[in-house]
């Protein structure tokens, strides 16, 4: 990404939504900024994934 000067953190709220998560990397891919996150914010979001399926499960979804 030359260029781009702009970093920014995505949190675990702006990648859980597939929506979101799919318009905020295209438009990196568009060089509009430079997308970071951390070991941290990964794990909570797997965490999060983790107790929806759980949940989804058990009401037979």
């Amino acid at each position: 990404m030359a260029g781009v000067s702009l970093i920014a953190l995505l949190d675990a709220n702006a990648l859980w939504s597939a929506a979101v998560r799919d318009t905020l990397l295209l438009a990196a891919e568009h060089n509009l900024f430079r997308p970071a996150w951390t070991h941290q914010v990964l794990h909570e979001m797997a965490e999060s994934l983790k107790a929806k399926r759980a949940a989804d499960w058990m009401r037979g979804e």
